[in-house]
């Protein structure tokens, strides 16, 4: 797998990849992102992979397919005159093609980047995570991305409506109602707060799916995690480890599977996951 700067010859191939982000966003969020479309057109893509201070990665595999994409920009600091000044490389959106997940294309993207960002003087790597999307949380976790700031958020009602908890202090008694005894904002009352349960509902319908279907891909991985666990504590991971441990592996190569603690954990974790079907 070689990681190389976008062209212009790949937008095709980069809005196919946008497009499936999009819609994994569109279901994660259903209130926000609207299905079927792209971040960026044609033109703006053409116009991104033209400019050095937002570049975009690419992952091609030795047929020259492009498995998937790492949208960057390089952001100054300080945004106030509170900040140390610096420059700090944002990965604005990291995607790995469905068809190839679980090759560890992700790893080698993020990798890339942060050696990209130490030769361009970047302090740091920063992204954003939606809420919810535990897959990409435990993927940077595992690159050892943490926590700095949160973005949160207050679902206010539609312009012009009183919320709830105005109507409840109203000083025409216990019914929401206004003071002309209209039964107006009792009304809009029920239509918010029906909207708002139908928000958490879908919501809740896509974590319950997207939990469904990450159940049944590790009940279909069955093989491939007895083969990791026979092959952790073997003679063969004993030789792999020693061999690490004698400075014979080549420094850039991903060794995981010989941390004494990995493996065992994901397996632990594993378990823990598969007994609360």
């Amino acid at each position: 797998m070689k990681i190389r700067r976008a062209v212009t010859g790949d937008i095709g191939r980069i809005s196919e990849l946008l497009s499936q982000v999009l819609e994994i966003h569109a279901k994660l969020r259903p209130d926000i992102f609207i299905p079927g479309r792209v971040k960026y057109t044609p033109d703006e893509l053409e116009t991104i992979l033209c400019d050095d201070s937002r570049p975009v990665y690419v992952a091609e595999d030795d047929e020259g397919s492009i498995a998937g994409y790492a949208f960057c920009q390089l952001r100054e600091r300080p945004f106030s005159n509170t900040m140390i000044p610096g420059v700090s490389m944002f990965i604005d959106d990291l995607c790995v093609d469905s068809s190839f997940r679980g090759k560890h294309v992700g790893s080698l993207l993020f990798e890339f980047v942060c050696r990209e960002a130490k030769r361009l003087g970047c302090a740091d790597v920063t992204l954003d995570v939606w809420e919810g999307n535990d897959a990409a949380l435990g993927f940077y976790g595992k690159m050892g991305m943490r926590t700095r700031e949160r973005r949160m958020e207050l679902f206010l009602d539609l312009p012009g409506k009183a919320s709830e908890a105005t109507q409840d202090e109203t000083p025409c008694g216990d019914a929401p109602r206004t003071c002309d005894g209209s039964g107006d904002d009792r009304e809009d009352s029920r239509i918010d707060r029906i909207s708002r349960y139908e928000a958490i509902l879908d919501r809740l319908r896509s974590l319950a799916d997207r939990c469904s279907a990450a159940q049944k891909e590790l009940d279909d991985a069955g093989a491939e995690i007895d083969a990791l666990a026979a092959y952790y504590g073997s003679d063969d991971w004993r030789s792999d480890f020693e061999a690490d441990e004698a400075g014979l592996l080549p420094q850039d190569l991903k060794r995981g599977v010989l941390s004494e603690d990995a493996v065992y954990d994901l397996l632990e974790e594993i378990d823990g996951l598969k007994g609360r079907k």
